[in-house]
């Protein structure tokens, strides 16, 4: 009995290879028509990336830790940010067009006059 009230606490240890461990993450981007896309990939918060080749895929260049996040950017169409996990070493980002609308038209019944600098 005594032997209990006087035992070493026991720690929970995490494994830091898990929680740590780099990934190398590949991919293809397409439009939503499933039509390949050159984008541009960047590292939140860095200015590290990369771009897509004609065909859509990508191998980004430096090693991602879980929780990394990454961002899709092609003009004409929306953002895109993906979190990375374990599973994701290989992804298929799909980007949705932008939508603009332009409030107001522009004047057709007036000619356009230049002003000279004087």
């Amino acid at each position: 009995m005594i032997a209990l009230l006087v035992s070493n606490p026991i720690y929970a240890q995490t494994d830091k290879a898990s929680t740590n461990e780099e990934i190398t993450v590949k991919g293809v981007v397409k439009d939503e028509f499933s039509q390949p896309l050159e984008a541009n990939i960047t590292l939140k918060g860095t200015t590290v990336g990369t771009s897509t080749d004609k065909d859509g895929t990508f191998t980004f260049p430096k090693e991602l830790k879980k929780n990394d996040i990454l961002i899709f950017t092609h003009l004409g169409f929306n953002t895109t940010e993906i979190k990375i996990n374990e599973k994701h070493t290989f992804l298929e980002v799909t980007m949705g067009t932008e939508v603009v609308e332009m409030l107001g038209a522009p004047e057709v019944d007036k000619p356009y006059k230049s002003k000279r600098n004087k």
